[in-house]
């Protein structure tokens, strides 16, 4: 169970989530661009789709926070650095193997659409989920103010 001001927070760093989906899809859009195959060289250690969709995911939800922050007169940019070495250290994973295989992925734009998707999906599923507990506990709060 969540605690009420990471929920509070979650709820209102969605509007950042929906402006971070926009531009994945962006990203998606100008994946697509023809690129000559194997410009980049194929990682040694290929990230699966599977871990790419994490990375991707718990770094939306860094950048949705910091933006927050931002908006509300907040200077997060000294932990940037920060959320992206505990990120990559959650994953067990080096900036360099990440920016390899992010690379490389780019070079596949189907495969980076599916990763996106999946992306996606998390992100509404935590969205849906954030919202179901706020629905329970307002009429709780809204009880107790009569």
């Amino acid at each position: 169970m969540m605690s009420a001001p990471f929920r509070f927070h979650l709820k209102q760093a969605f509007s950042a989530i929906g402006f971070v989906s926009g531009i994945m899809l962006l990203g998606i859009l100008v994946s697509c661009k023809p690129i000559e195959k194997d410009t980049v060289p194929k990682p040694d250690i290929v990230l699966s789709e599977n871990q790419m969709v994490n990375l991707i995911y718990d770094a939306t939800l860094a950048e949705s926070g910091m933006n927050f922050k931002r908006s509300k007169g907040q200077d997060f940019s000294v932990l940037h650095d920060t959320l992206y070495d505990l990120i990559l250290a959650k994953h067990n994973i080096s900036l360099d193997l990440f920016e390899e295989n992010l690379s490389w992925y780019n070079q596949h734009p189907e495969n980076m659409e599916v990763i996106y998707n999946k992306v996606i999906d998390k992100l509404q599923a935590l969205k849906t989920e954030v919202m179901s507990d706020t629905a329970k506990k307002e009429p709780a709060a809204e009880k107790s103010l009569n």
